[in-house]
């Protein structure tokens, strides 16, 4: 019997973890070697679904340190599945300090808004990198191409994982 193979006692009683943050996303393909219940990414199945919608991906980020991680999850998701896909990285300068420096929603939805109006006909899927951005949604309404958000298809991965169990 190894350690992995004792209950957590860490996570006791825990059936599994889900991890909203997308820049430690990497740190978490790692952890899940070190303990013994499920670890689930809520941006994995965003990533699936982007690459499977394929061709062009811009991803979009008001943070950048997770860009990097969001970029090479899709590329990675894109490998696994045998897809040719082509990432534009979309980093919102800026949009961080206005929301958290300045306070100002509107004004930060309204820049992030902007860039996905920009990318939107070069692209064949936009994600969201951040669970965050969900709040722009409600603003979506006139975008065309499909735009991904990774609360809702992680929580649903997460429900996946735990059937699963």
């Amino acid at each position: 019997m190894s350690w992995n193979d004792k209950p957590d006692p860490m996570f006791q009683g825990a059936d599994a973890i889900l991890n909203q943050c997308s820049s430690v996303g990497e740190a978490v393909d790692i952890a899940r070697n070190m303990i013994s219940i499920p670890y689930v990414k809520v941006d994995e199945a965003m990533a699936e679904e982007a690459v499977k919608i394929g061709g062009k991906v811009s991803v979009i980020a008001t943070v950048e340190s997770t860009m990097a991680p969001s970029v090479r999850l899709i590329e990675r998701t894109a490998e696994k599945l045998n897809k040719k896909i082509e990432i534009n990285q979309c980093l919102v300068e800026g949009a961080l300090n206005v929301l958290m420096k300045e306070g100002d929603k509107e004004k930060h939805n309204q820049m992030v808004l902007s860039e996905i109006e920009k990318v939107e006909h070069e692209s064949d899927v936009i994600v969201l990198a951040q669970g965050s951005m969900i709040v722009l949604l409600p603003y979506l309404n006139h975008i065309k191409k499909p735009v991904l958000t990774s609360p809702r298809s992680g929580v649903m991965g997460l429900q996946q994982v735990l059937h699963d169990r």
